[in-house]
């Protein structure tokens, strides 16, 4: 079993997140999803990555939106960036680990049972930058 450390948030996790079910359907190895808040380290470091720099972020959605499209993904980019929710959907992303349905959660393929708007437990943010319709997992 491999640990995969994943921050909800994150703009490039969205590259290993849409692809790591495949992964392990193909290899066999299996994952256990470890979502954690990368923001709270990052502003321990005083390290805002896009905050300020156009230039830099830019960049970056061109250069997902590239290796996304070299590994067979389809992202809707510019993304909502920084998430409103990051903080909470880590969190409920932490509750999915311990249930059993963090990379459901994840990876937007919510499990039978588990409410994902509401109150209780919100929307994946990610889900605004996946466009599924062809997507190769």
């Amino acid at each position: 079993m491999i640990d995969f450390w994943i921050s909800i948030g994150s703009t490039y996790s969205y590259l290993t997140v849409m692809r790591l079910k495949a992964v392990e359907q193909e290899t066999g190895v299996a994952f256990r999803w470890r979502p954690f808040s990368v923001r709270a380290i990052m502003i321990e470091q005083k390290n805002i990555p896009f905050v300020g720099k156009p230039v830099k972020l830019a960049y970056m959605w061109r250069d997902i939106e590239r290796r996304a499209r070299a590994r067979g993904l389809k992202p809707r980019v510019p993304a909502p960036y920084p998430l409103k929710e990051f903080d909470l959907a880590n969190r409920v992303a932490i509750v999915g680990e311990s249930e059993g349905w963090c990379a459901d959660y994840v990876s937007s393929r919510p499990p039978s049972g588990v409410i994902r708007q509401g109150p209780i437990i919100p929307a994946n943010p990610l889900d605004s930058a996946i466009d599924n319709s062809e997507s190769v997992h």
